[in-house]
């Protein structure tokens, strides 16, 4: 449980630090020299299988840490 909070609170302070040379929302389109770049990390996923019902069970923390990148 502990994780996805300290992942968002490592967020939040680096949107705050990018908020000073950029400016504006995520799309802000002022004429300045810095400009916004995401990157995204690829992770290795675990899956399980429902081998009964032949299908994928959803893993819930990767979800959540899903929902998290999304804000």
């Amino acid at each position: 449980m502990l994780i996805p909070l300290g992942l968002k609170a490592v967020e939040e302070e680096l949107q705050a630090e990018v908020q000073k040379p950029v400016g504006g929302g995520r799309h802000n389109r002022t004429g300045g020299t810095n400009k916004r770049w995401d990157q995204k990390l690829k992770i290795n996923v675990p899956r399980v299988g429902d081998f009964s019902a032949r299908e994928e069970v959803p893993l819930k923390s990767y979800r959540r840490l899903q929902d998290l990148a999304k804000k």
